[in-house]
């Protein structure tokens, strides 16, 4: 038993110090590094789970973030209030590469939202050329952002052991992925 105990530990502390060197991709090019969560985050695109204000902001990309683990899983949060990175990310999607080296290797990845026009797993297309959101009406905004969501269903994953491709968002691979506007 303490064998078993002490090699799960020693292994999450590895997994702990190696998995954090995140790298967004379509904004920026810096190594962010997490935190250790005492519970379990929903992923279900609500903020209550994470602690605000995010832990890091980035001023070149807008963008505010946080990152962290529990026992067996990575948690990463980007919110941003900016209407042109709104627009950056809704039309030319986010990717986020992990490297366990720190070397800012691009093998593992997860590409969530997609581009805008990309083909998925199903024939379908994300997205569509929505217009600046600078000039959009509170009604007409409500209607972009609902469509934006209900037309990114997938994710594209890269470089992962047991899955690679196109995914659903909710799947068995452990890999979930959410968004979400809200007030800010």
């Amino acid at each position: 038993m303490y064998h078993h105990s002490s090699m799960k530990k020693k292994l999450l502390l590895k997994l702990f110090f190696l998995i954090y060197s995140l790298v967004f991709y379509s904004c920026s090019h810096e190594t962010f590094s997490g935190a250790l969560q005492s519970t379990p985050i929903k992923v279900d695109a609500r903020i209550n789970d994470w602690e605000i204000p995010l832990r890091f902001y980035d001023d070149k990309t807008k963008l505010n973030y946080s990152v962290t683990n529990d026992a067996n899983n990575i948690y990463l949060c980007i919110r941003t209030a900016d209407p042109q990175t709104q627009t950056k990310i809704t039309q030319a999607g986010m990717q986020i590469w992990i490297d366990t080296t720190g070397k800012k290797n691009r093998s593992i990845g997860i590409s969530f939202p997609l581009p805008t026009g990309k083909k998925m797993k199903y024939g379908e297309q994300t997205g569509y050329d929505s217009p600046d959101l600078d000039w959009v009406d509170k009604n007409e905004m409500s209607k972009i952002r609902n469509n934006f969501l209900a037309a990114n269903k997938e994710m594209q994953l890269t470089g992962f052991k047991n899955s690679s491709g196109f995914i659903s968002l909710r799947n068995d691979t452990g890999i979930n992925a959410s968004m979400n506007w809200d007030s800010t």
